[in-house]
């Protein structure tokens, strides 16, 4: 029997149901204690563990990178605090 190979317009379907789902998701607060993060990847978007991980790294860099950004905020508020 041939495997099922779904159409650009069944992608592009499940896509748009993806990322619905992930919007009502993340716009509710107390979704996460419910559901984990890990668990709303992989059970409701269905990603592989793979993709999973990858959004996970990728999560925890941009909190590095805004973290960074906080700390040269508050090193350029010290200097003009300094100069004043």
């Amino acid at each position: 029997m041939a495997g099922f190979a779904p159409s650009t317009k069944e992608k592009v379907d499940v896509g748009k149901v993806r990322a619905e789902a992930l919007k009502q998701y993340a716009a509710e607060p107390m979704s996460q204690g419910v559901v984990p993060p890990e668990a709303f990847l992989k059970l409701f978007l269905g990603l592989s563990e793979e993709e999973a991980e990858l959004v996970k790294e990728m999560m925890e860099q941009q909190m590095v990178e805004q973290e960074e950004v906080t700390e040269e905020e508050e090193d350029q508020i010290q200097q003009e605090q300094q100069e004043e």
